[in-house]
């Protein structure tokens, strides 16, 4: 590593430390709402499930040294395109695609959702070295290859986003299509002027919590999950964007499954990625990135860099935040169909 890049990070790291403090303090004192023994006005009362006429199986699948806890929905026959799913931070693959994978499946695809690693029932390795990004997307090509597939549709979010960007990064010729919600790719932040970095990283200020083994653990977990409930709402903007359910689920699995570090784990392994993309190479499979543009933790003109890496793409922005899938998901589900060339579904 050189000294300019080695003083950079250092710089950037200090930064986010001292703008962190008052976030994280405000953050929790903000969580601590949905402690109440009374239902929260924002949560609605529908249930999580997956709509679909195909069949819809849950596997365990061995890939670079992994087991992927997975969904498929649809028949694995060789005529169907196999569309990879990625979800991201702090939701399970079930949680985060429920809403598009039926309409996916049932326009004539086969639907692969895994529980990346670190996540629900999925292996969870020790150590945030297994966690960097070259890793994770040799998960997803183990993927690919498991289903005996020349090459997949790639649909990511948040951290998923990110390993979609690798995956197509690394290996362009396995991604048929690629499509990313409310993720930047490293071209993203390279073409942020100084006023644009800076309004980035007092977002990005949560990591510096997230980087500290074992504080980050309590202060997340405390009150049961409070901090990390509290997402939900400001993603959601009070509107029933969740369910009762959604909030059940989804903290019920971190408990049970015990997954809180791991998870972690893929914000800790963040500078230890030793082989970075190469900015000179362009993403070129044809590409679609979905944003909300109400997102509190990724700003909009991380999207705009992230055009730039690229040799195809386009943006369709989305009257929603972080959450958009879930926040706007018959308008996404379309999106995506449309840039499949699959009519809409009503």
């Amino acid at each position: 590593m050189g000294i300019v890049s080695f003083l950079c990070r250092i710089i950037f790291l200090l930064t986010i430390l001292v703008i962190s403090i008052p976030v994280v303090l405000i953050g929790y004192s903000y969580g601590a709402f949905l402690t109440s023994p009374l239902e929260p006005s924002f949560l609605s009362n529908e249930p999580v499930d997956i709509k679909t006429k195909g069949p819809l199986t849950w596997q365990r699948i061995k890939t670079n040294g992994v087991v992927l806890n997975t969904i498929t929905c649809g028949e694995d026959t060789p005529d169907k395109t196999m569309v990879l799913m990625l979800h991201g931070f702090p939701e399970s693959a079930f949680l985060s695609w429920h809403h598009q994978i039926g309409p996916i499946c049932d326009a004539g695809y086969f639907v692969v959702v895994p529980d990346q690693r670190g996540y629900n029932t999925s292996s969870k390795p020790d150590g945030a070295a297994n966690y960097i990004g070259s890793t994770l997307a040799k998960d997803a090509i183990g993927l690919i290859d498991h289903f005996k597939r020349r090459d997949a549709v790639v649909i990511g979010h948040d951290w998923g986003g990110v390993v979609a960007w690798r995956l197509t990064h690394d290996y362009p010729e396995r991604v048929n299509r690629l499509c990313i919600l409310n993720a930047p790719n490293a071209w993203g932040f390279r073409n942020l002027g100084i006023p644009e970095l800076m309004n980035q990283i007092l977002k990005s200020s949560y990591m510096v919590l997230f980087n500290v083994p074992g504080f980050s653990e309590y202060v997340l977990s405390r009150d049961d999950y409070a901090v990390m409930k509290s997402l939900f709402k400001i993603a959601g903007n009070g509107n029933q964007t969740f369910s009762k359910d959604y909030i059940r689920m989804n903290f019920e699995t971190i408990q049970e499954t015990n997954s809180l570090t791991t998870m972690l784990n893929w914000y800790r392994a963040i500078f230890r990625e030793t082989k970075r993309p190469d900015l000179n190479k362009q993403i070129t499979p044809m590409t679609l990135i979905i944003w909300g543009i109400k997102d509190t933790a990724l700003s909009f003109p991380t999207a705009l860099g992230s055009v730039q890496g690229c040799k195809n793409a386009k943006i369709e922005k989305i009257d929603a935040g972080h959450f958009v899938q879930a926040e706007q998901p018959a308008v996404v589900t379309n999106k995506i169909l449309a840039f499949l060339n699959v009519p809409s579904i009503s």
